[in-house]
């Protein structure tokens, strides 16, 4: 008895077949599609996208926001609402200011790499030495920090500088670190945490050592 063979699927029948496996291949569930669809939307706004670069480096207020991006409180703080409301930012609270950072290690990564694209107007002419000497003759007037940088480019070279007045094989107590950086700038609260949560100095118990940068 003659078997019967199935016809050989032509190009166009083996093509759609393909395309059918791979287009159910890359379905996403609705839900986590409407997620991803919330998550863009907040994305699409370039003073969030900004603020969100800001807060994957360190934590703000949104004072120090407002002075960074050229922008009012009051639409900081409305931004800085919405990224709450989506779980991207939290806040905490130190007596009346309230600090605000990043809060999921996906953004965090995301955004590590967006940051630069958002601050490229910023940051087109900030490398080299003459950047840096531009930065310090502007900030420094006799040898005082006449106030401290709010642009991040330029708040690193500034914490650099005062990085260098502790050794690298020397523990400093907090009492200590904060006579060394008022002879700087009256605010040595602000300058020790800068220098911690820019990785410049480590603290533990109250005491600080400086850390070895590349």
């Amino acid at each position: 008895m003659a078997v019967e063979q199935e016809p050989t699927p032509t190009l166009s029948g083996r093509l759609y077949k393909r395309h059918s496996i791979e287009t159910e291949a890359r379905v996403i569930p609705d839900q986590e599609f409407e997620q991803l669809v919330r998550f863009l939307k907040v994305l699409a706004d370039k003073s969030r996208l900004r603020i969100l670069g800001l807060l994957a480096e360190r934590e703000y207020t949104v004072k120090e926001l407002a002075s960074v991006l050229g922008l009012k409180e009051p639409t900081v703080s409305a931004h800085l609402n919405m990224l709450k409301w989506h779980d991207m930012v939290n806040m905490r609270q130190e007596g009346t200011a309230h600090y605000y950072s990043l809060r999921q290690d996906d953004v965090h990564r995301l955004l590590q790499e967006l940051r630069p694209k958002a601050f490229k107007g910023d940051e087109e002419d900030t490398g080299g030495d003459e950047f840096e000497r531009k930065v310090l003759q502007h900030f420094f007037v006799e040898g005082r920090l006449k106030e401290i940088p709010t642009r991040p480019n330029k708040q690193m070279v500034v914490l650099r500088r005062l990085a260098e007045e502790f050794a690298y094989d020397q523990s400093y107590p907090e009492k200590q670190v904060n006579e060394i950086l008022k002879r700087f700038h009256p605010d040595c609260a602000t300058l020790r945490r800068l220098l911690v949560d820019n990785r410049l100095m480590t603290r533990q118990n109250s005491i600080y050592q400086r850390l070895k940068t590349d």
